[in-house]
Formats: C-alpha cells, sequence, structure tokens
C-alpha cells in the first residue's frame, strides 16, 4: 500500500472512532433528555397534587374560621344577654329597695 492510501485509512479509522464516540455522546444526551421528560412529567404531577392538597386545606381552615367566628358570635350574644339580665335584676333590686324604704318610712 501506498503511504497515501495508508494515510486515508488511518483518516477514516479516526473518523469512524469520532463518530462512534460522538454516537455515544448522542445517546447518553438523548437518554438523559428522556429522564429529564419523566422528572418533569413527574415534578408537574406531584406540583398539582399539591396545589390541590393546598385548596383542600384552605377550604377546611376556611370552613374551621367560619365556624369559629359563628361561636364567638353566639357567645358574644350570650355575654350580652347576661349583661342585659344583670342590669335588669339590678335594676329591679333597686326598685324593690326603694319600694321597701317608703313603704317603711309610711309605717314610722
Amino acid at each position: 500500500q501506498t503511504s497515501a492510501m495508508k494515510l486515508a485509512g488511518r483518516a477514516k479509522a479516526e473518523q469512524s472512532c469520532v463518530v462512534d464516540t460522538l454516537l455515544v455522546k448522542i445517546r447518553k444526551l438523548e437518554a438523559e433528555i428522556n429522564a429529564n421528560h419523566v422528572a418533569l412529567e413527574q415534578l408537574r404531577r406531584e406540583k398539582v397534587d399539591l396545589e390541590n392538597a393546598l385548596e383542600h386545606e384552605q377550604e377546611q381552615l376556611f370552613n374551621t374560621l367560619g365556624k369559629r367566628m359563628d361561636q364567638l358570635e353566639a357567645e358574644k350574644r350570650f355575654v350580652s344577654m347576661l349583661s342585659l339580665i344583670s342590669y335588669i335584676c339590678a335594676r329591679i333590686c333597686a326598685i324593690f329597695m326603694l319600694s321597701y324604704v317608703i313603704n317603711s318610712s309610711f309605717l314610722l
């Protein structure tokens, strides 16, 4: 063989080696891209699940808060009623005491 043919053969072998190396790298990158797509889809599903869980928790908190506010409003009305009853009782006692004093003074 001539040196030109040997050189061409070596160049072809080197080119083939470079192509094979690049193909291996391309396949690895394609596999990595596919794995990243799978991971991305998993993250998207997890995001949706977390958003749904958050929405559910917010609804529960809102409902709990609403019930608590209703309970506090009922307690406030109860305390107001007790205050009014206490005021009325005090007025009635004052009237009875005044009536007693007036009646007692007439007896003297």
